[in-house]
């Protein structure tokens, strides 16, 4: 009886499948005479191509996904391509930045990530110095290849006009379109100009780094406060603010992105260690600037942002200019 049953079932299945030329609910299928199945063939391929590969790598794992690693620093691997907008600039920020506080300056980049930032403010003001620190051997090496590839580049070293500037998004913003088409571009400094000897990038703890006293004129603080607030908590976050300061000579200044609360909140979780200091902090980014004033001993703060152009969701954060 129950034969008969599925015998049944299986030549209605196949008339439908003769109605429809061999298509049964949009998937290709045959007709087991021997069994009395519609046979699923689009499964058949996939099966027996799995099978051959399979035949073909004996030690490969059947769950290809990697494990889950928690990046308690925020050093996700491609981290910086949320931040890339559709006006051609590698990162929105850079519209943000003063030629002033690069052009034949030593600058210092703390928390580097893959070097992007660095890089780019390097080809385009001409620095003294560019040094970039992370802790994350793995983007320091990241941020050596891009350095190799950009130093190879027909384009290394131009002026802000040069490398894929649009126009119109800077005067959306507020920029003068005279600032973009009449930067001056002296192609005796360029010709000079070798971004492989005045960028450079190491891997370290910055609250351990030792530093030489007044070595720069710029440091970039660039979404980093959060993770050293996470990881070493309030005396972490006091201890970056008082080394760049001591870093800094005198008139040099200090552009810190600060994180928001909430995204601390957000990411309270990702180890035990950020989960107890979380717990303890006490300092919150909207005092930052009352401390870095009033107890570190900067002389001024300016808010410099403007709407980043095209940026992506989340990373429309208020940057920071602190003059000592």
């Amino acid at each position: 009886m129950e034969k008969l049953e599925r015998v049944k079932k299986a030549e209605k299945k196949y008339t439908e499948f003769l109605k429809n030329g061999g298509v049964l609910n949009n998937t290709h299928v045959r007709f087991d005479e021997e069994t009395s199945e519609v046979v699923n063939e689009d499964k058949e391929v996939v099966t027996d191509k799995k099978r051959k590969y399979d035949e073909l790598n004996p030690e490969a794992e059947q769950d290809q996904r990697r494990p889950f690693v928690p990046r308690p620093y925020g050093n996700e691997k491609g981290y910086y391509k949320k931040r890339i907008g559709s006006n051609g600039i590698d990162d929105p920020r850079l519209l943000l930045f003063e030629e002033k506080w690069f052009k034949n300056m030593d600058v210092l980049d703390v928390g580097c990530h893959e070097g992007y930032i660095a890089i780019t403010l390097a080809q385009m003001y001409t620095v003294k110095s560019m040094h970039g620190v992370d802790i994350d051997e793995r983007l320091i090496t990241k941020a050596y290849e891009h350095l190799e590839e950009e130093a190879a580049s027909p384009t290394c070293a131009l002026p802000l006009e040069t490398i894929n500037v649009d126009v119109d998004e800077v005067t959306d913003c507020g920029g003068d379109e005279t600032e973009v088409l009449d930067a001056p571009c002296d192609f005796e400094d360029v010709e000079d100009y070798n971004l492989l000897e005045r960028v450079s990038f190491e891997t370290a703890n910055f609250l351990e780094y030792e530093i030489e006293e007044g070595s720069y004129d710029t440091v970039l603080c660039l979404s980093v406060t959060k993770w050293v607030q996470l990881n070493w908590g309030d005396e972490g976050l006091m201890t970056l603010f008082y080394k760049i300061f001591a870093a800094l000579r005198p008139g040099g200044v200090l552009i810190l992105e600060p994180q928001p609360w909430k995204s601390y909140r957000k990411n309270r979780k990702r180890t035990e260690t950020i989960h107890e200091n979380y717990l303890k902090l006490s300092k919150r980014p909207d005092e930052f600037t009352n401390i870095l004033i009033k107890q570190v001993g900067f002389n001024s703060c300016q808010d410099v942002t403007r709407q980043t152009p095209n940026s992506e969701k989340g990373f429309g954060r208020p940057i920071y200019l602190y003059t000592k």
